[in-house]
Parts: structure tokens; C-alpha cells; sequence
């Protein structure tokens, strides 16, 4: 309260009353004018009712036909026509538009709020910028946060440093950007995280530092750090961060994707780690595979199981893979001595290859580029026993579940 509305309230209660009555006149409605504070640059519109308890300050601007609950502290805010700010919210030098509703408990601070806004009980705003049909529920808090038209805020969301785009769902999450003053206080309106239109986030994602995700993206159980998220890509219950993700690729369950990997598009990824690496367009590695400093080309499948063994103890090593690749199951390929896979190779399951693989070649025991990782048990003639079989034992000569002599 500044010091011109205590000089007001207190040193000069007879002009206050006076203020009272004169609003009173023009067709505002007090509930209890003895229990209500308004200063004296304060406007009220027409058939707009003031509830007991409200203290109304600064030059408070309110619009005909709004309704102001009980314990409401409005300071040099606007406030547009047809709005209900219900009880003991608190609204400070912010802009609000027509028609929006605040439920109890909310907190604003330099803000503003467009038209047709709703924001319900325990919402914290500061210096948010919210355009019309944005829904904001409970237990939210927002940061320097830009929200574009229709977008769905759920409940027990945290949002800084972000920018959301239209028609946007985000729910139970948690947005983290990076504090920048010089470009957030100077205007420019730069935030660190981007998300575009139509994109729904969560429930429990996490994302933080320099992010963006372009439009119709779908982000779950997910941690995003520093990365790129391209058009409509679907990640659910993993990890990506400081990497690049293209458009229409599908990251599932048990993924890590990390340190300058690019995932180039239509690829699917899961249950695998891959770092420091490529993969082309349209690649598949689903099933528990390491994939370690390799530059991958367009279709390629890498099996379940598959390891690129990069790191020989003092260096780790880089292999590049041709396109149409084919990877079988439980293979390790030592990156230091294969270097390079070629074209189109074939190379099948419990391998381990240890030399370079030319294009359209298959690889399949018996062959001199590699070892299987385990035979197959055999028995030759000849071959002698060191230790007897053991002897079967007899049958009793009792019936199953029946009683012995």
C-alpha cells in the first residue's frame, strides 16, 4: 500500500466514505461499504459487486459487471469487464481481460491475462503472459512464462523461462528454462525453452535448460535436458539429453539418448543407450542395445543385445555403419578393429566381429572375421566319458499318492 492510499484510509476516512458513496451512485455495489478499502484513484464500472474484507489500491482500474470476493488486494491492476476474482486472491500490477475467473488463493504479480482465462484454486503467477481460453489449475506455478491461445494448464504444474505455444496440454510437470535478465528484462522476450503448438507434455516430464520442442510433440515420464525435439515425435519413459531428436521419431521405455547424439527421422528407439552417435533415417533399435561413438546410416536394424565395444581401455573409438545394415542379436562389434561396416551387410546373431565388414556381405559362422560368442553342444565317436552318468533312478513301485506297506 503506497503512502498516498494510507494517507487516504486513515488521515482522511470522511473522503474515503465519500469515494464510497459516489461509486455506490454510479452502480457499484458494496455488500458491506464499512468493511471494504478503496483508494482514491481507484475506478469501478458499473454493476460490479465489491465483497466485504476487499482492499482495492493504487490506480486499480475494474470493469462494469465483475464480481471481487471477499479478501481480494488488487494494486495497480486492470481488470476487464465480466471477471470474478474470488476470495483472497491477490493481484498486483498486472493487466486482466474479459470474462476470465480466479478461484481462491491465487497470487499475480506483473502479469497479464487475456481474455476468457480461468485460474483455479493456489495458482502463483509472476510476470506471466497469458493469452485468451487459457486454462491454468491448481497448485501451478508459473515464471516468466508465455502461454498462447487455448492451451491447458493441468494441476501441479512449475513452469519458468518458457514459452508454450497454442493449443498445448501440459500436465503435472515440471519446466525449467535458464534465467537470462539481459534478454528477459530488456524486452526481447526470450525464453530458454520453446514448445510449439498442439504439443502435450506429461504427466511427470522434466524438462530443463536450453529445450525445444516443436509442434504436436507427445513428451511422458521423460527427462529432457539441453535438446532438440523435432515435429510429432513420441517419447515416453526415457531420457534424452544434450542430443537432437528429428521429426516423427518414436523414443520408448528405458531409452537414454545423450552427449551430441542425433536421431535422424522415423527412427524408433528403446530400452538402449546411445551416446555420442548417429543413427539415420528410418533405423530401429529397440531392445537392449549400446550403441557407443558410431555414425549409422538409413535403415539399419540393430538387434537385441547388440554392443558396439568403443572404449578399449585408453581410447574410445569411432565405427561407421553403412545403410540397410543388418544387426542380429547378442553381437559385439569392437570399434576399434572393425572401423567400418559397409552397405547393405548381414550380419547374424551371437557374433563377435572383430574385423572390417565390406558391403553386401553376410557374416555367419563358420567364418574368419569373427567368433561366435558361445557353440552349440555337440558329441563326437570316441570321445570318453571322465566321469560316469549318473544312474536313473528306480521307479517306485507305489502309485502316485497312495500309502506304502
Amino acid at each position: 500500500m503506497s503512502e498516498k492510499d494510507v494517507a487516504f484510509l486513515l488521515e482522511c476516512p470522511h473522503y474515503a466514505r465519500s469515494k464510497i458513496y459516489a461509486l455506490e451512485l454510479s452502480g457499484v455495489k458494496f455488500i458491506n461499504s464499512h468493511n471494504v478499502y478503496i483508494g482514491e484513484d481507484v475506478e469501478i464500472g458499473a454493476r460490479t459487486v465489491v465483497w466485504p474484507g476487499a482492499m482495492l489500491l493504487g490506480k486499480t482500474k475494474i470493469g462494469e459487471d465483475c464480481d471481487i470476493g471477499p479478501g481480494v488486494n488488487l494494486e495497480d491492476t486492470v481488470v476487464g469487464n465480466e471477471t470474478r476474482i474470488k476470495q483472497s486472491c491477490e493481484i498486483a500490477r498486472s493487466q486482466i481481460g474479459n470474462n476470465c475467473t480466479f478461484h481462491p488463493f491465487c497470487y499475480i504479480s506483473d502479469s497479464c491475462i487475456g481474455d476468457n482465462c480461468t485460474s483455479w484454486v493456489n495458482v502463483s503467477m509472476l510476470h506471466a503472459d497469458l493469452k485468451e481460453y487459457v486454462i491454468v489449475h491448481r497448485d501451478t506455478r508459473l515464471v516468466w512464462t508465455k502461454i498462447d491461445s487455448r492451451s491447458d494448464l493441468e494441476a501441479s504444474c512449475q513452469i519458468k523461462y518458457t514459452n508454450i505455444g497454442a493449443d498445448c496440454r501440459v500436465c503435472h510437470s515440471i519446466i525449467e528454462g535458464e534465467k537470462n535478465d539481459d534478454e528477459i528484462l530488456s524486452g526481447t522476450g526470450k525464453r530458454s525453452i520453446l514448445i510449439g503448438d498442439s504439443c502435450a507434455i506429461g504427466p511427470w516430464a522434466y524438462i530443463y535448460g536450453k529445450v525445444t520442442i516443436n509442434p504436436e510433440a507427445r513428451i511422458a515420464w521423460t527427462d529432457i535436458t539441453n535438446s532438440f525435439i523435432g515435429k510429432r515425435v513420441r517419447a515416453y519413459r526415457c531420457r534424452i539429453s544434450d542430443s537432437k531428436i528429428f521429426h516423427d521419431c518414436i523414443i520408448e521405455e528405458g531409452a537414454w539418448i545423450h552427449d551430441d547424439s542425433v536421431i535422424h527421422p522415423y527412427c524408433e528407439i528403446a530400452r538402449g543407450e546411445i551416446t555420442r552417435s548417429t543413427l539415420g533415417r528410418n533405423t530401429k533399435s529397440k531392445h537392449c542395445s549400446y550403441i557407443g561413438d558410431v555414425q549409422m546410416g538409413c535403415d539399419c536394424n540393430v538387434g537385441a543385445g547388440t554392443v558396439f565395444g568403443n572404449y578399449d581401455g585408453e581410447t574410445k573409438h569411432v565405427c561407421e555403419v553403412g545403410d540397410e545394415v543388418f544387426i542380429g542379436i547378442n553381437t559385439s562389434i569392437v570399434s576399434k578393429s572393425v572401423k567400418t561396416i559397409g552397405d547393405e551387410a548381414f550380419i547374424g546373431a551371437h557374433m563377435l566381429v572383430r574385423k572390417p565388414v565390406e558391403e553386401n556381405t553376410v557374416i555367419a559362422p563358420p567364418n574368419d572375421l569373427q567368433q561366435p560368442i558361445r557353440w552349440a553342444q555337440r558329441t563326437k565317436d570316441g570321445w570318453e566319458l571322465t566321469q560316469p552318468l549318473p544312474s536313473k533312478k528306480p521307479k517306485s513301485k507305489y502309485k502316485k499318492n497312495t500309502p506304502g506297506p
